[in-house]
Protein backbone atom coordinates (compact mmCIF):
# COMPACT_ATOMS: atom_id res chain seq x y z
CA UNK A 1 0.00 0.00 0.00
CA UNK A 2 2.77 2.42 0.86
CA UNK A 3 4.54 1.65 -2.43
CA UNK A 4 1.57 2.91 -4.41
CA UNK A 5 1.55 6.19 -2.53
CA UNK A 6 5.27 6.44 -1.59
CA UNK A 7 4.08 7.62 1.79
CA UNK A 8 4.44 5.83 5.09
CA UNK A 9 1.44 7.52 6.67
CA UNK A 10 -0.89 7.01 3.70
CA UNK A 11 0.31 3.44 3.26
CA UNK A 12 -0.36 2.66 6.92
CA UNK A 13 -3.81 4.26 6.73
CA UNK A 14 -4.68 2.19 3.66
CA UNK A 15 -3.23 -1.03 5.11
CA UNK A 16 -4.98 -0.70 8.45
CA UNK A 17 -8.25 0.19 6.76
CA UNK A 18 -7.98 -2.88 4.55
CA UNK A 19 -6.35 -5.44 6.83
CA UNK A 20 -6.51 -4.03 10.36
CA UNK A 21 -9.48 -6.02 11.61
CA UNK A 22 -8.13 -9.25 10.11
CA UNK A 23 -4.77 -8.70 11.82
CA UNK A 24 -6.44 -8.04 15.18
CA UNK A 25 -8.81 -11.01 14.74
CA UNK A 26 -5.74 -13.26 14.55
CA UNK A 27 -4.97 -12.32 18.16
CA UNK A 28 -2.27 -9.74 17.53
CA UNK A 29 -2.12 -7.03 20.18
CA UNK A 30 -3.08 -3.58 18.81
CA UNK A 31 0.31 -2.03 19.69
CA UNK A 32 2.22 -4.90 18.10
CA UNK A 33 0.08 -4.69 14.97
CA UNK A 34 0.69 -0.93 14.72
CA UNK A 35 4.45 -1.32 15.09
CA UNK A 36 4.69 -4.10 12.50
CA UNK A 37 2.48 -2.32 9.94
CA UNK A 38 4.33 0.98 10.35
CA UNK A 39 7.81 -0.51 10.05
CA UNK A 40 6.70 -2.48 7.00
CA UNK A 41 5.59 0.75 5.35
CA UNK A 42 8.94 2.44 5.96
CA UNK A 43 10.72 -0.04 3.69
CA UNK A 44 9.48 1.83 0.65
CA UNK A 45 9.05 5.27 2.20
CA UNK A 46 11.51 6.97 -0.14
CA UNK A 47 10.39 5.88 -3.58
CA UNK A 48 10.85 8.41 -6.41
CA UNK A 49 7.16 9.31 -6.67
CA UNK A 50 7.00 10.48 -3.06
CA UNK A 51 7.64 13.86 -1.49
CA UNK A 52 10.28 12.48 0.89
CA UNK A 53 12.45 11.48 -2.07
CA UNK A 54 12.46 14.99 -3.56
CA UNK A 55 12.75 16.84 -0.25
CA UNK A 56 15.81 14.87 0.81
CA UNK A 57 17.40 15.19 -2.62
CA UNK A 58 16.84 18.94 -2.63
CA UNK A 59 18.02 19.50 0.92
CA UNK A 60 21.31 17.73 0.20
CA UNK A 61 21.76 19.26 -3.28
CA UNK A 62 21.78 15.79 -4.85
CA UNK A 63 20.96 14.95 -8.41
CA UNK A 64 18.14 12.50 -9.05
CA UNK A 65 20.71 9.90 -10.09
CA UNK A 66 22.60 10.29 -6.80
CA UNK A 67 19.36 10.11 -4.82
CA UNK A 68 18.26 6.96 -6.69
CA UNK A 69 21.52 5.31 -5.64
CA UNK A 70 20.46 5.53 -2.00
CA UNK A 71 17.22 3.58 -2.41
CA UNK A 72 18.80 0.13 -1.91
CA UNK A 73 20.41 1.26 1.36
CA UNK A 74 17.15 2.75 2.60
CA UNK A 75 15.35 -0.47 1.71
CA UNK A 76 17.91 -2.45 3.72
CA UNK A 77 17.40 -0.19 6.74
CA UNK A 78 13.61 -0.42 6.43
CA UNK A 79 13.75 -4.18 5.90
CA UNK A 80 15.91 -4.60 8.99
CA UNK A 81 13.47 -2.51 11.02
CA UNK A 82 10.59 -4.65 9.79
CA UNK A 83 12.32 -7.93 10.60
CA UNK A 84 13.31 -6.76 14.09
CA UNK A 85 9.82 -5.39 14.81
CA UNK A 86 8.17 -8.58 13.58
CA UNK A 87 10.45 -10.77 15.68
CA UNK A 88 10.06 -8.60 18.77
CA UNK A 89 6.36 -7.78 18.62
CA UNK A 90 5.15 -10.81 16.71
CA UNK A 91 6.98 -13.54 18.62
CA UNK A 92 8.87 -12.30 21.70
CA UNK A 93 6.64 -9.70 23.38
Amino acid sequence: MAAATASTSTGVILATGSFGQAILDMGTAPMAAAVMVHTGATVIDSLPQGNYFHVTAGSMNMSIKQRMGLIPYEAIVGGTMTIVATLMYGFLL
